[in-house]
């Protein structure tokens, strides 16, 4: 897989321990802790970004285009693209949505 965009070191694959399916990507930097009930991160990068999420449900390959720059379509014919300034990394473009008018 690709650098990280942020900092450039190397892109990890997270995978679910029961399932052995990717859960996201994360840069080899990044590090999260749990004190109590809350996350915190503590790494030198805070890159990630979840394969599943309620408003996308990615692949390998819609990854690889996103870290490539491209778009992705995903849900409800909405878009994705990566962008560093947003939290999660990601923009999504939602798509226009038409009511049925009555006659």
């Amino acid at each position: 897989m690709a650098n990280c965009p942020k900092c450039g070191e190397k892109i990890m694959l997270v995978k679910n321990t029961e399932t052995n399916q990717p859960n996201a990507i994360k840069c080899a930097n990044q590090k999260t802790e749990k004190k109590g009930n809350d996350f915190f991160e503590v790494g030198k990068c805070d890159f990630k970004i979840n394969f599943k999420t309620k408003l996308h449900d990615l692949t390998i390959q819609d990854m690889q285009n996103l870290l490539n720059g491209q778009t992705v379509k995903i849900k409800d014919n909405n878009t994705m693209t990566l962008d560093l300034s947003e939290k999660y990394f990601t923009k999504i473009v939602f798509a226009e949505k038409f009511k049925e008018e009555e006659f």
